[in-house]
């Protein structure tokens, strides 16, 4: 099932592919216009799309059959298709950046706020690839400012910040952000907290736990001999050296009858 798809084009504009409406989170996003079928064909043309990418989008495009499509043209190819669903909007294309750039940089758009959160800056445009994070609905310039205030970032900071998100105006930083926060050009994205242990041993105390040998079971050399309380045992063995001392013979039997009377 085809989802999104970051493809550049010959001028080395990035654009996302998606099917329509899928994953606009914001009202700001706006798709590219294509009023004819022939300016889409060019678009189409011009860029460098990966094999298989008309023929996914066409499978998973329940609105305009492909089939049906070429029954009626049969002389066509599959871009002009393309270009057709483009301008019915079953289709859609958004500008952005370049992702892979974006996301090596995403250190440089990570901030805390003063209570330890974190939140990620992002273009709008990246949230049609879907990152499952949660989005922080920022509806007007106030709480825009007030989100700002909290991140207690100075304006080198914010330089950066709109740098590494490709954010170009000639506002002071402070009120630049601000703007691309309202008119939904960055959107802040809630990063998932990070776990950390309960106590400084908690995972030294885990670790032992898993290198610790397991017990081992004493061999038969290691078990003790039953000790016998029959006393005649003991009987016997007086008898025995007192009858080596005297050079006497030793029948056991006479003994057992002597200690028995």
């Amino acid at each position: 099932m085809f989802t999104s798809q970051v493809v550049k084009d010959r001028a080395g504009q990035f654009y996302i592919i998606c099917l329509r409406n899928q994953g606009r989170h914001n009202l700001a996003i706006q798709p590219e216009t294509f009023y004819n079928t022939q300016a889409s064909y060019q678009f189409v043309t011009s860029l460098q799309a990966p094999l298989g990418l008309w023929q996914n989008i066409a499978s998973s495009n329940s609105f305009f059959s492909l089939q049906r499509w070429q029954n009626t043209n049969p002389s066509l190819s599959i871009e002009h298709y393309v270009a057709e669903v483009l301008v019915q909007g079953f289709v859609e294309v958004y500008k952005t950046a370049d992702v892979q750039l974006l996301q090596q940089q995403s250190n440089q758009t990570r901030v805390k706020d003063s209570f330890g959160r974190g939140y990620q800056l992002q273009p709008a445009a990246s949230l049609l690839l879907g990152n499952g994070n949660d989005i922080k609905q920022i509806r007007s310039k106030t709480e825009a400012e007030l989100f700002i205030q909290k991140l207690s970032l100075d304006d080198d900071a914010i330089s950066q910040l709109l740098k590494a998100n490709n954010v170009n105006s000639p506002k002071p930083p402070s009120e630049a952000l601000v703007s691309a926060l309202i008119d939904g050009e960055l959107v802040v994205s809630v990063l998932p907290p990070v776990r950390k242990p309960v106590s400084k041993t908690e995972f030294v105390e885990q670790a032992m736990t898993l290198n610790e040998p397991a017990p081992v079971a004493p061999s038969n050399h290691d078990k003790a001999a039953p000790v016998s309380n029959d006393r005649s045992d003991n009987g016997d063995a007086e008898a025995l050296m007192k009858a080596a001392e005297d050079g006497t013979p030793f029948c056991e039997e006479c003994e057992n009858a002597k200690s028995a009377a």
